[in-house]
């Protein structure tokens, strides 16, 4: 037998180990090991070192694994939760389908339900109210826009300007073509069509007004000698519940209950119904006297003129009229009845919609109204593209620039010029999208409206007109001022009701409440953030069973994956990653690993 000693191997010392290796039988060779650390301090695959790394740190960075292997154990989405406990793979594939394509319609459908919400769709509520209501404003014009008898008494005087555009009219014309022939090189029908549309724009009234300025006022129709009588319910109106509006059209009108927001009185509230409550107005016209001699001239390309009668516009107090474009005629010989209801619209604005909360037309002292403020756009691009104005739009008499239609007497190109940049330029706005939207002319957001019904009856029977004409033109002691009375005093009153005259240069016109019930059109969100909430609740309920909770869940593991990879990467890149594993070089202590 070896000695004890002889069982002992010993091998020369390596640097940095120190081995003692006891040799074992056979069989117990290598059942175990005993590892004494006197090796080099092993680090981990992150490079910190392990045996000095606080067991706190270790707590905040577990495996992402596990999480995940939590959550669909315990979450609350349904179908999850067969990721984790089906056994069979290929259903486990399967139910991983079925989640994939129940979450992606259910993004989809969100999608479809937000893109709802952003388009902002309104819906409009109709509610019936019955209140007192404030009376409309009744505008009232004369179809023919001068007085005959004024209009001749300012051509017998050859200083006005009304007689020396008469007479460049009238007597000069053919010299105006030969200019337009000369100046223009126009053939065939396309100068025909020049000269009929120039012909008919200087005998319009639009045409006269550009030349006579200021004489338009005094030529046109004064109150007196158009209202022959007025009443309102029971009470008589007078000249104060009138204001003055000039149109190129139709020269002076007036307004009964109307004018701008500074000069207007308080406006009448209404608190009955029917034709005895309301406006009644007899009008003279002075259409015609009776005088075969006298001829005028018939404007072709006219659809206002060339008739006789009253045009009427309806619209909210302390707005601006436009008889032109929303006026209505009524004929003489007639009681023209109009019945009026009240509407009201409030409308949502941005983003719903586009509507203004402007209270006044810029440049005006009128309440707001979108055509206005759209025409009166239109006149500030003529002036600025032509140096202009133009007749056929609303305008402000106290500008130093002329009219486009104005004729320089000494220079005719001129006035071609002009009118054939207005024609351009007018043309140019209402085909282009662009300019118009510059001009911000919205609908209002909150504005009356009042609708009305005509009907007409024959009026004044022949039994009654002579008794007629005694009350309202023979009894009047101020007869002799009368148009009325001037016109027609040269036939007796059998040879009035003859003619007919009384019926051709008469007419009364009534205007009354037909309810006190006002219908308010109330524009509302159809689609709000309360209906999408709802319906996107429903949605993830539909698609996989998903509830404010469940969003939570999802949020938890979100915040907690976020937390392992953060600390992941401080470990990395943080302060500990750079904190050095010293060892004292000048130990030469090693633990022995022994082999039993």
């Amino acid at each position: 037998m070896h000695s004890e000693s002889n069982n002992k191997l010993e091998f020369p010392p390596i640097s940095g180990y120190d081995f003692e290796v006891t040799t074992t039988p056979k069989e117990k060779r290598y059942s175990e090991f005993d590892f004494t650390a006197t090796t080099p301090r092993s680090k981990g695959l992150d490079g910190i070192d392990e045996k000095n790394e606080s067991p706190k740190r270790k707590e905040i960075t577990p495996e992402i694994t596990p999480l995940f292997r939590e959550f669909c154990d315990n979450a609350s989405v349904h179908g999850v939760n067969h990721l984790r406990t089906e056994r069979v793979k290929v259903k486990r594939w399967v139910w991983t389908i079925f989640v994939i394509l129940a979450l992606g319609f259910n993004l989809f459908h969100c999608s479809l339900l937000i893109d709802k919400y952003l388009g902002f769709p309104s819906e409009e509520t109709q509610f019936v109210d019955q209140s007192w209501i404030e009376f409309p404003s009744v505008t009232i014009c004369n179809i023919n826009a001068m007085s005959r008898i004024t209009r001749k008494k300012m051509l017998e005087d050859n200083s006005t300007l009304l007689y020396k555009w008469h007479d460049y009219v009238n007597n000069r014309f053919e010299a105006l073509v030969s200019d337009l022939a000369d100046g223009y090189s126009l053939e065939g029908s396309n100068l025909l069509d020049t000269l009929e549309l120039l012909y008919n724009r200087v005998h319009l009234p639009t045409g006269y007004l550009e030349n006579i300025g200021e004489e338009a006022l005094e030529v046109g129709h004064k109150l007196n000698d158009l209202v022959v009588d007025c009443t309102f319910g029971i009470t008589k109106c007078h000249a104060v519940n009138f204001t003055a509006f000039f149109e190129s059209t139709y020269y002076n009108c007036y307004t009964f209950n109307g004018g701008n927001v500074s000069t207007s009185h308080n406006n009448l509230i209404t608190r009955t119904t029917g034709p005895q409550e309301g406006l009644s107005i007899i009008m003279y016209l002075e259409s015609d006297n009776g005088n075969i001699n006298e001829n005028g001239s018939y404007l072709t390309m006219s659809k206002l003129n060339n008739a006789a009668g009253a045009r009427v516009m309806i619209h909210a107090p302390n707005t601006m009229p436009s008889p032109t474009d929303q006026g209505f005629d009524i004929p003489p010989g007639f009681s023209s009845s109009v019945g009026v209801s009240v509407s009201t619209r409030t409308r949502l604005g941005e983003p719903y919609a586009k509507c203004s909360k402007r209270e006044i037309n810029i440049g005006t002292d009128y309440l707001y109204s979108d055509n206005i403020c759209l025409k009166l756009c239109q006149q500030r691009y003529v002036m600025g593209n032509c140096n202009c104005i133009s007749s056929l739009l609303p305008f402000d008499r106290s500008t130093d620039l002329y009219f486009c239609g104005h004729m320089d007497y000494n220079n005719n190109a001129s006035f071609f010029e002009n009118m054939a940049c207005e024609s351009r330029v007018l043309e140019e706005f209402v085909h282009n999208e662009d300019v118009r939207r510059e001009c911000g002319c919205h609908p209002p957001c909150n504005n009356y409206i009042y609708n009305y019904q005509t009907s007409q009856s024959y009026w004044p029977l022949e039994y009654y007109q002579a008794d007629f004409y005694d009350l309202y033109i023979l009894s009047d002691p101020n007869k002799e001022n009368l148009k009325a009375y001037q016109n027609l005093k040269h036939h007796n009153v059998p040879q009035l009701i003859e003619k007919g005259l009384i019926r051709k240069n008469f007419l009364r016109l009534n205007v009354y409440l037909k309810d006190l019930t006002i219908v308010q059109h109330i524009e509302k969100r159809s689609y709000a953030i309360e209906n999408l909430f709802s319906d996107v609740g429903g949605t993830f309920g539909l698609w996989a069973g998903m509830s404010i909770l469940t969003i939570c869940e999802f949020s938890e593991l979100f915040f907690r994956v976020m937390a392992i990879l953060v600390s992941k990467f401080l470990s990395i890149f943080g302060p500990m990653s750079t904190r050095a594993v010293v060892e004292d070089s000048s130990s030469n202590s090693h633990t022995p690993v022994r082999r039993t």
